[in-house]
């Protein structure tokens, strides 16, 4: 017993000391790794997130199917096909609007069938959809619909992830871009198979819905059999002239138009697929998580680079800027003041800079974007630096963009305007907010910057879709010819403009025929009024010969029929 004793004591210093030296290395060589596990989820990056890896399941559970998703994806694939192949919008404005309308029901019936209650916030994210849509039918620019029907996709695509909950019942002014990129780039994606297994869930349900999936199988196999025997026959009893002549009235078919059914049916199954994995995908989503919200991605890691190395890169830019305005300041200040310089006419100067003013603001919001991700943050958390780089690189570039901003408002007041000079504008402010709302967050630490920017965003293409900018820009530029602040006005160019500019049109041809009456046009006016009434008489007769559908239905387009119509008969 002794000798036992005696021999344990002796094994065990000799085993214990080994683990304790390990442990205590190892814990000292793991300590500066054991941080970054301790960071808040919140905080972490979208790409380190436990949703996206290391989840049990991944970003979505396995996926369980549904009588309630097989009678939508059903709804959705017509829907679909029905908007691809008789609601285009650039076409059919007003089918487009009914088919916006549709999908909207269609969503919040599916979400309540789910489970899922819209809340104050959804409910006015909803109705201002509704009222956006409907500038498919108010703007008479076909390229501008088929813009704002993207921008209505997205919009439907948030209202089902807030739906849903994954946005929090409070949505931070931080989080929010984080949320827009998941509703409209993440979850849009994630589901896009979901659709087929949803359509074949009814024959997958039962055996005897089996068996009659099989049958339709083989039922379908057998006509393909049958076709070469039964061209055979046609073929050796079409000496009768009569039966010849029936086949052909019940086979004969245009092959146009089956390329275009076709057609539309490669665009129908993709837009099905989207359309349907989006509301798919935010259900079993919120499912998974109990509608619990979505943790917004930080850009933490990113920053990753010395501020001196920024602030280098970034100093001699801004220093350049500075030479740029002393140098040329009174070159530019003549913007302001409508003072040509000297030797230069007005389309010289307003033409002069503009686009490179217009690409330099835009380098300025690659350098700003590269500050806020790049650019490492002091241990002490306050990063003024980064603060006032990103302040006085808004400063200046806000001075850029009002000398651009003035220069096209010296160009369009000397020249007119046209639909690239109005689209370069609503660039350039939407721009300016932009550097503005970044301004003010570096002055302002609870300024809502992401916010603003938003909504400046909405409102500005709810102005450039609702206000139907092509009637704008042809009641400007005959407005102010006739009041004289142009000297001349270019029909052509307000013919190219559609419908919109049809009232334009004939008020500008009215009144010239009553100038021209009165001997009050000059030669040239007495041209272009010739090619304008052809111009107007091409339109009526094209007008007025048609039987437009009534799902092409639009207000400038309804509007310029009837004024062509009066025309036409005033004329006669």
């Amino acid at each position: 017993m002794e000798r036992k004793t005696n021999h344990v004591p002796e094994e065990t210093p000799s085993v214990s000391p080994e683990p304790q030296v390990s442990k205590t290395a190892s814990s000292a060589s793991d300590a500066p790794s054991a941080e970054p596990a301790k960071t808040p989820a919140a905080q972490q990056p979208w790409y380190s997130q436990p949703q996206a890896q290391g989840e049990r399941g991944g970003l979505l559970p396995k996926a369980e199917y549904a009588t309630l998703d097989a009678i939508f994806a059903w709804l959705l694939l017509g829907l679909s096909f029905f908007f691809i192949r008789f609601f285009p919008v650039g076409t059919y404005p007003l089918g487009g609007l009914i088919g916006v309308w549709a999908l909207l029901l269609l969503e919040g019936l599916y979400l309540h069938l789910s489970g899922h209650r819209l809340r104050l916030r959804g409910i006015l994210l909803a109705s201002l959809t509704a009222i956006l849509s409907l500038g498919l039918v108010l703007s008479g620019n076909a390229t501008s619909r088929n813009l704002l029907l993207l921008l209505l996709l997205a919009a439907f695509a948030a209202l089902a992830y807030d739906a849903c909950g994954l946005a929090g019942r409070k949505l931070s002014s931080d989080g929010l871009l984080s949320h827009l990129a998941n509703a409209t780039l993440r979850f849009p994606f994630c589901a896009l198979t979901a659709l087929f297994p949803s359509l074949s869930l009814p024959l997958r349900r039962s055996r005897a819905s089996r068996k009659l999936w099989k049958t339709v199988g083989w039922t379908l196999l057998g006509l393909c059999l049958a076709v070469i025997p039964t061209v055979i026959v046609a073929a050796l009893l079409s000496y009768d002239a009569q039966f010849t002549a029936l086949l052909e009235r019940l086979l004969s078919f245009s092959l146009d138009g089956f390329f275009e059914v076709v057609g539309d049916l490669i665009f129908t199954v993709p837009l099905a697929m989207l359309l349907f994995g989006t509301l798919f995908a935010v259900k079993a989503r919120a499912k998974k998580t109990g509608s619990a919200e979505e943790s917004a991605f930080s850009v933490g890691r990113f920053r990753v680079l010395p501020p001196a190395l920024l602030c280098a890169a970034v100093t001699p830019i801004l220093l350049l800027y500075v030479l740029f305005f002393v140098s040329q300041w009174s070159y530019y200040v003549s913007a302001f003041t409508h003072v040509l310089p000297a030797g230069m006419t007005y389309a010289q100067y307003a033409r002069e800079g503009f686009f490179q003013l217009f690409a330099v603001s835009i380098i300025n919001a690659l350098l700003l974007l590269a500050l806020h991700l790049l650019m490492r943050t002091p241990p002490s958390g306050k990063p003024i630096l980064r603060r006032i780089y990103s302040a006085v690189l808004a400063l200046l570039t806000l001075v850029l963009i009002a000398t651009a901003l003035s220069k096209m408002i010296l160009y369009i007041h000397s020249y007119g305007l046209t639909q690239k000079r109005v689209y370069a504008s609503a660039a350039m402010i939407l721009l300016a907010v932009c550097f503005l709302s970044v301004l003010l967050r570096q002055l302002i630490r609870r300024f809502p910057s992401v916010p603003v920017t938003l909504v400046a965003g909405l409102l500005l293409a709810a102005v450039m879709t609702l206000c139907n900018p092509d009637a704008l820009i042809a009641t400007y530029n005959v407005d102010a010819y006739l009041r004289g602040d142009l000297e001349t006005v270019d029909v052509e160019a307000l013919a190219d403009l559609g419908d919109s500019a049809i009232p334009a049109m004939v008020k500008l041809e009215s009144v010239w025929k009553e100038e021209n009456l009165l001997g009050r046009l000059s030669y040239d006016e007495r041209v272009t009024l010739r090619l304008l009434s052809d111009l107007l008489d091409a339109r009526a007769e094209d007008a007025l010969a048609a039987s437009p559908s009534p799902l092409s239905f639009s207000l400038p387009s309804s509007r310029a029929r009837a004024l062509l119509s009066q025309r036409s008969a005033s004329g006669e």
